[in-house]
C-alpha cells in the first residue's frame, strides 16, 4: 500500500462582536483540528496565479480541501494547513455515499 496522504488541518472560526460604534468585528478564534484531510491544487494545477493590481503584484493561491464526511466547515471559516492560512471560498459541498466527504475551495491572497 502507498503512503498515507491524509493529514490534519486546523479549522479557524471567529466569533463576531460589536465595537463601540455598533460595527461587527472579529472576536476570538475557535480552533478545531480536523484529521484525515487532503489538500490539493484544483484541477491538477501546480502554480499559483499572479495578477498585477494597481502597480503591485498580487498572488492568489487556490487549493481544494477534501475532508471527512461530517466535518464542521462553513463558508466563513479559515483553514490552516502547513503554515498557510486560507479562507474558505464559497460554501463547502457535501458528497454522500460510499466515498462520502466534504469539499471546500480554499483561497489565500497576498500582495
Amino acid at each position: 500500500m502507498g503512503p498515507d496522504v491524509h493529514e490534519p488541518v486546523v479549522r479557524v472560526r471567529w466569533s463576531v462582536i460589536r465595537d463601540a460604534y455598533g460595527n461587527d468585528i472579529r472576536g476570538t478564534a475557535d480552533e478545531l483540528t480536523i484529521a484525515g484531510c487532503i489538500v490539493l491544487p484544483p484541477d491538477g494545477q501546480t502554480a499559483a496565479s499572479v495578477e498585477a493590481v494597481e502597480a503591485r503584484d498580487q498572488v492568489v493561491v487556490l487549493r481544494v480541501l477534501f475532508a471527512p464526511a461530517g466535518a464542521d466547515i462553513r463558508a466563513d471559516d479559515q483553514i490552516r494547513h502547513r503554515g498557510e492560512t486560507y479562507e474558505v471560498h464559497g460554501r463547502p459541498s457535501e458528497f454522500p455515499g460510499h466515498l462520502a466527504h466534504i469539499e471546500a475551495l480554499l483561497r489565500v491572497v497576498t500582495g
